[in-house]
């Protein structure tokens, strides 16, 4: 019965081969370009879902029922956080220069588009791939510059760059190559070096510790057994103390404290932040759709 069942498909098939062509090409078509938006997805809902104990990163951020959500934060904070609640286990802080000048020598200038600055614990935070050096002391020292691998090889070469230097656009500062990497593409923050945030230091003896400006992003890594929404409770009664003119200002009022997931941010474009990378999860949905909806409409034309 099967037997006869073939022949007689492959009869009809051969009788009508244009449709039989036609329907086959659509087929293929639909599940291709639905595999592919498939893929395109899997990409987007995999930004920081790899990384060790992400489960336990946050940022820290301020919502103000007037103004919506801060994740921009003074130098101070975080680290008098960490000092004073238990469940924080670490801090990170991280900021971001754009389209920064570097020089190999004076015949050779480089334009870096996109340098993150941070605390030597950025390793401990989000891993990576090292190519040359390793991150023990790679952000502990002023100057000390860490590139990545298209950046490395653009500069030097095929060369292994680590202890080599390059130099500030006025020749003024020398930067020691720490260590090379691999870019990520997984996560809601690229860039093509980073730098130690100590060398922010040598400008200023307060920038690295003041509530008086807004310039970083801070992130905590809370214990396994730490509530958020408790610790959420206990930086805000710290907070008062910590900065006391805090509630004399009318534009604090009805200040909440708010520590986003990592696994979040990406999507979340509802605080105001340094310039960041994210995702929009309507479009995901909407392609989801029309994947389906391609993958449908191919699969009946073939039948039919």
């Amino acid at each position: 019965m099967l037997k006869q069942f073939f022949i007689t498909s492959v009869r009809s098939l051969s009788r009508n081969r244009g449709i039989t062509i036609i329907n086959i090409v659509g087929l293929t078509f639909g599940v291709t370009f639905s595999l592919l938006i498939g893929l395109y997805v899997k990409k987007e809902l995999s930004i920081d879902k790899s990384f060790v104990r992400g489960e336990m990163i946050y940022r820290l951020e301020f919502e103000y029922p007037d103004r919506g959500k801060n994740a921009v934060m003074v130098s101070a904070l975080g680290p008098d956080l960490k000092s004073k609640i238990a469940g924080i286990e670490d801090v990170l802080r991280i900021q971001i220069w754009d389209d920064i000048i570097l020089k190999k020598d004076d015949a050779n200038y480089f334009n870096i588009s996109r340098v993150c600055l941070a605390d030597s614990s950025f390793f401990d935070f989000f891993e990576q791939t090292w190519i040359y050096g390793s991150p023990e002391d790679a952000l502990t020292k002023p100057l000390s510059i860490v590139l990545t691998e298209d950046l490395a090889r653009n500069i030097f070469g095929d060369i292994n760059p680590v202890g080599l230097t390059l130099l500030s656009q006025s020749g003024s500062s020398a930067l020691p190559i720490m260590g090379v990497i691999k870019k990520r593409d997984d996560s809601h923050f690229q860039y093509d070096a980073l730098l130690s945030l100590v060398t922010r230091g040598l400008e200023s003896s307060t920038i690295l510790h003041t509530y008086s400006t807004q310039q970083w992003l801070t992130y905590f890594k809370i214990g396994e057994r730490t509530d958020p929404g408790i610790l959420e409770e206990q930086i805000y009664k710290e907070l008062f103390e910590l900065i006391p003119n805090l509630k004399d200002s009318d534009r604090n009022t009805g200040l909440k404290v708010v520590l986003n997931p990592l696994r979040n941010i990406y999507f979340d474009r509802s605080a105001h932040e340094l310039a960041l990378t994210h995702g929009n999860y309507t479009l995901i949905k909407v392609f989801i759709a029309i994947a389906i909806l391609i993958i449908l409409i191919a699969c009946i034309n073939f039948i039919n």
